[in-house]
């Protein structure tokens, strides 16, 4: 890997957290996003797009992020060249631990 293959982002609150994420081959519209809880009854919206990439491949994403504890605050998402969309919310434990919040796939 050569720093050609990172790519490096910062969210505006960050805080210390590193998220990285290895993407091998070919992920389409890669988005990196603060998001909101709206009420028990809806998913997390959407409030900002911090960065989007129409593709990414075999390359390292490494976020500079601001994990929160609790309810997460950020996400990221992608969509498989099959047209598959995946979503990943992160935050901490709450004593100091990363941990992966939620992930679907539609």
């Amino acid at each position: 890997m050569t720093l050609e293959d990172v790519i490096f982002l910062e969210s505006p609150n960050h805080s210390g957290e590193y998220l990285i994420i290895a993407v091998k081959g070919t992920v389409l519209d890669f988005r990196y996003s603060r998001v909101e809880y709206v009420d028990q009854f809806s998913p997390l919206a959407e409030s900002y797009l911090m960065y989007c990439m129409d593709s990414l491949t075999d390359q390292t994403v490494v976020i500079h992020s601001a994990m929160t504890c609790g309810i997460p605050s950020e996400r990221v998402s992608w969509t498989s060249p099959a047209g598959t969309k995946y979503r990943i919310h992160f935050s901490a434990d709450g004593v100091g631990n990363p941990m992966e919040w939620h992930f679907t796939m539609d």
